[in-house]
């Protein structure tokens, strides 16, 4: 199961973004706004979140039928209201891939912090979130 296969994340519409250097993205829609005519934030870290499972997918796809996510914690930061189409990416944060894989392979479970950025048409920022996940191995 992905993140696009969630029913909320269907009625958020999320979509895979066209732009290689983003996730996925979100079009600006009244059914997502909130009292002042942007998107609603609960919408904004929806994204965010989807953004983030997505990366972890996307980077340890040889371990997807085995591991386990848990979301651990998050800090997130609203930089100014998002009036137009919005697009997400995520990276590491002082980790690397292979670290990761690492103490997935050496002690079945591993910590770490990813960073995810959404930015708005004109690529201002939007949003900046911190996404702790705990991954685990499943036990045979």
């Amino acid at each position: 199961m992905t993140p696009l296969d969630l029913k909320l994340n269907q009625i958020l519409n999320i979509v895979p973004s066209k732009n290689p250097e983003f996730i996925f993205s979100l079009a600006f829609h009244d059914n997502l706004l909130n009292h002042f005519g942007g998107f609603h934030a609960a919408v904004i870290f929806s994204l965010a979140e989807a953004t983030s499972a997505q990366f972890l997918l996307q980077n340890f796809e040889e371990f997807k039928d085995e591991f386990i996510p848990l979301l651990r914690g998050t800090a997130t930061k609203y930089k100014i209201p998002a009036f137009s189409a919005i697009y997400a990416k995520a990276k590491f944060k002082n980790t690397t891939k292979d670290e990761i894989v690492m103490d997935l392979n050496n002690k079945k479970r591993s910590l770490l912090t990813l960073i995810t950025e959404i930015v708005d048409e004109s690529n201002q920022l939007i949003f900046a979130g911190e996404f702790e996940w705990f991954l685990t191995l499943k036990t045979k």
